[in-house]
């Protein structure tokens, strides 16, 4: 079945669609999420929430789905694991009464950049949820 073009705008005024909506898609959010949703529609300059959720969906911006937001949280437990293991093997070393080499100071120095990198990964990610 082919779209029918639409004879005038809607409501909201003129959004770049000529052709007339016939898919009804529904959600059930809770108070707290609708107003959330409310005031993001608001804030981007949208007149109603159908219309930002709309426009949400079908652009090209990539959306993270929380099973690749786990991924994201495993690799960077992986990342801290081995950083907690350098560290360990060093604490072992300076606990045996030796004192940090050259090559130790280097680990450290690698494990710093490591770890500050996966903070800035976390961060850039956009996931305040981290648990």
């Amino acid at each position: 079945m082919e779209s029918r073009i639409k004879l005038k705008n809607g409501q909201a005024g003129p959004d770049g669609n000529n052709y007339l909506r016939e898919k009804r898609v529904e959600i059930r959010v809770c108070q707290q999420e609708y107003e959330k949703l409310e005031k993001h529609a608001l804030e981007a300059g949208y007149l109603n929430v159908a219309q930002y959720l709309r426009e949400s969906g079908l652009t090209r911006k990539q959306i993270t789905s929380p099973s690749m937001k786990q991924k994201e949280k495993n690799q960077w437990l992986y990342e801290i694991n081995r950083i907690g293991n350098n560290v360990n093997q060093i604490a072992r070393h300076l606990n045996q009464g030796k004192l940090p080499d050259e090559e130790m100071l280097m680990i450290l120095l690698q494990i710093q950049d490591i770890a500050q990198d996966t903070l800035k990964e976390a961060l850039k990610s956009g996931n305040e949820d981290i648990e």
